[in-house]
């Protein structure tokens, strides 16, 4: 569930890839124009974790996981896109900046990605906790009101609104794990993208 690159090209400070055409779009245009039933929005999420989880295990991570990057191919396949900031693990700059900026979407930001701490899988897992909210309750779990800054400071500093309390009818052991994944502290998240995705 990883888009192929099949070659690249090097030109000045540019890097073009070539991947495997998706035609179908991203879950993020089909969540806005159709939305996702309970057991669509989970299965979506679970394809998430198998393609991390490949990553992972090769020592990448994604580092921007969000609803615009996983797409649907011809055949209605799920493929994990978008590695444009990944992240090797085991290479010496650590942080996740670049002159100075934070790389990554807010809303989607773990707290050690937004502070610049260390990275690791959990990191990834976060940001699917926090598209399978989305996908399952319609909204975010932090408020975006304030800008990118205001929403980065409260993954840091405040925990999200309970699943439970904004989509009711999402069963309480789907609303567990996914509370489970948005922790802020890495070590109370599920120790890997398999283990989410079960």
């Amino acid at each position: 569930h990883i888009v192929p690159v099949y070659d690249y090209v090097e030109r000045d400070d540019a890097c073009i890839l070539v991947m495997e055409r998706l035609a179908g779009g991203t879950v993020w245009g089909r969540f806005v124009h159709r939305g996702f039933d309970q057991r669509s929005a989970c299965a979506i999420a679970m394809v998430a974790c198998s393609g991390l989880s490949g990553a992972h295990q090769h020592g990448v991570l994604h580092r921007d996981m969000k609803p615009e990057n996983i797409l649907f191919g011809d055949d209605n396949v799920l493929k994990v896109t978008d590695f444009g900031i990944a992240h090797v693990l085991g290479e010496d700059d650590a942080l996740a900046t670049r002159g100075g900026e934070i790389l990554g979407t807010p809303a989607y930001m773990a707290p050690e990605q937004a502070s610049g701490a260390d990275l690791g899988p959990t990191t990834d897992i976060y940001a699917v906790g926090v598209m399978l909210y989305e996908l399952l309750s319609g909204r975010l779990p932090y408020p975006e009101e304030g800008g990118s800054l205001a929403t980065v400071l409260r993954h840091i500093n405040e925990d999200a609104t309970p699943l439970a309390d904004v989509a009711p009818a999402v069963p309480a052991g789907v609303a567990e794990v996914v509370m489970q994944a948005l922790a802020r502290d890495p070590a109370d998240r599920f120790e890997s993208a398999e283990a989410f995705g079960v």
